[in-house]
């Protein structure tokens, strides 16, 4: 099926007005929503920030304007790394306590969102099939992990620190991201806290199920796994695409994602009867689009929404 099936009134709003489906919620209702993902960090922190502190300073009261940008320069640079280290180690066992008291499945439902993406894969004739046959595989060989997984073991002999995977996830690992990368030449997915608590929040705020509350992962998902085998490396498979949307190449790269990642929603999401679910989980996995700006490599978030995501979940 090559498109949401019987959409009710909130997916034909969508396919009307996708920007205003998506980001009309207003700024304040934004701002708060923030505000309270920003309490949830905040709460996870604190405990190893103070481990840290404690190591630093050796057992002082932590004071409430420490954190991790001080951290970040405490000389000499032996002290900083060790003290780093311990803050990451306990950040590590928050994040787990979080997911666990949230009811996250270990597996974070990784299985499920690759088995879409492979289904969405097979669904595309327009790709050959050796193309389709190879982008499967990375699929398959891809390793998802969210913060919470990584330590030394995992990272062991493999040129990378636990310390440069998490600035991976920016300057403030607590913002919504996740990217891709490779570690010891295996395609490895990070998820980092920003992302997770995000979409946890925003499944909570939308009363979804326990069960729909990892879907605003999919595209997310869908998206980073495919940057595996997006236009960088299969230019040929997505000339029709940029034809169409009549886009420059320099922002091939992001957008071949981004239709992977709107390809996993709509297989995955398809069983779904409720569509009312499924249209605020369509809404929660693009929000972070919402007043992006264009970069040079990726296309403001206004595209994006309107004219890529209807190719896909509008025909």
């Amino acid at each position: 099926m090559n498109a949401l099936a019987s959409p009710d009134a909130a997916l034909k709003d969508f396919c009307q007005t996708p920007y205003q489906m998506v980001c009309g919620e207003g700024s304040a209702v934004a701002r708060e929503r923030m505000e309270h993902i920003q309490q949830i960090a905040d709460e996870i922190k604190k405990p190893a920030l103070a481990a840290a502190y404690e190591y630093l300073y050796d057992g002082d009261e932590m004071p409430p304007d420490f954190d991790e940008n001080i951290l970040k320069n405490i000389m000499p640079k032996a002290k900083r790394q060790k003290a780093t280290k311990l803050f990451l180690a306990e950040l590590r066992v928050q994040l787990r306590r979080y997911l666990e008291a949230n009811n996250v499945p270990t597996d974070m439902e990784v299985p499920a969102i690759k088995g879409s993406l492979i289904r969405a894969i097979q669904n595309s004739n327009e790709i050959d099939g050796q193309t389709r046959d190879a982008m499967i595989t990375s699929v398959q060989e891809t390793r998802v992990m969210t913060i919470a997984d990584i330590n030394s073991e995992v990272l062991e002999n493999s040129g990378h620190s636990v310390i440069e995977v998490y600035k991976g996830c920016s300057k403030n690992m607590f913002l919504d991201n996740a990217f891709a990368t490779e570690i010891s030449h295996q395609k490895v997915v990070v998820i980092c806290p920003g992302e997770i608590i995000g979409s946890i929040e925003f499944a909570k705020a939308e009363n979804l199920s326990v069960q729909a509350r990892l879907g605003v992962l999919i595209m997310t998902l869908g998206h980073e796994i495919s940057h595996h085998f997006d236009y960088r490396t299969y230019p040929q498979a997505y000339q029709n695409l940029m034809a169409n949307l009549g886009t420059s190449s320099n922002y091939m790269s992001e957008i071949s994602a981004d239709a992977w990642g709107l390809k996993t929603f709509m297989v995955a999401t398809n069983a779904i009867a409720n569509t009312t679910t499924r249209a605020t989980l369509l809404r929660g996995g693009m929000n972070d689009l919402c007043g992006t700006a264009d970069d040079g490599e990726h296309p403001d978030g206004r595209f994006r929404i309107e004219k890529l995501a209807p190719v896909y979940l509008c025909k």
